[in-house]
């Protein structure tokens, strides 16, 4: 009951804040110099992908300190896609972050990563670590493919 209280505590706050958050997005994304966009980050409960989520941000600003970071979750992003692809510069990198959400298990989260690929292929695309994981699903292996190929 607890880990509902605080996810809801959590979805709240982020519904609140959503929009002063979009503004001041777009003011970062649309300032000239160096930029790092993380998407993907959880709001989920799971302690190990908020880490990695960490850890990410931390690898970024320890080895990039000249670039401006932006932290993109998941549901943020999912949202406003078409409004960061619309204002962001064409050379600005997409990065993705790591865990274990690639391929059929989680299914959801792999039509999200094909999503950005598609959307976001003229930026230079990075995926943190992930294990990915396939069932035998060979149709769905080979729209994958061809997705992933076509990114640079």
């Amino acid at each position: 009951m607890k880990d509902k209280i605080i996810s809801l505590k959590r979805f709240v706050q982020f519904v609140i804040a959503e929009p002063n958050f979009l503004i001041q997005l777009l003011k970062v994304i649309k300032k000239k110099g160096n930029k790092l966009i993380l998407f993907g980050t959880p709001v989920h409960g799971n302690l190990g992908d908020h880490l990695i989520g960490e850890s990410e941000k931390q690898f970024l600003l320890s080895n990039f300190p000249e670039s401006e970071y932006i932290e993109c979750t998941m549901p943020f992003s999912k949202r406003f896609m078409k409004v960061i692809l619309k204002h962001i510069d064409k050379s600005a990198p997409i990065l993705i972050s790591g865990g274990g959400w690639l391929g059929t298990e989680w299914r959801h989260n792999e039509e999200y990563v094909r999503t950005i690929l598609t959307e976001f292929n003229g930026h230079p695309i990075f995926i943190f670590p992930q294990t990915v994981f396939y069932k035998d699903d060979d149709s769905y292996v080979e729209s994958g493919r061809a997705v992933y190929a076509n990114c640079r």
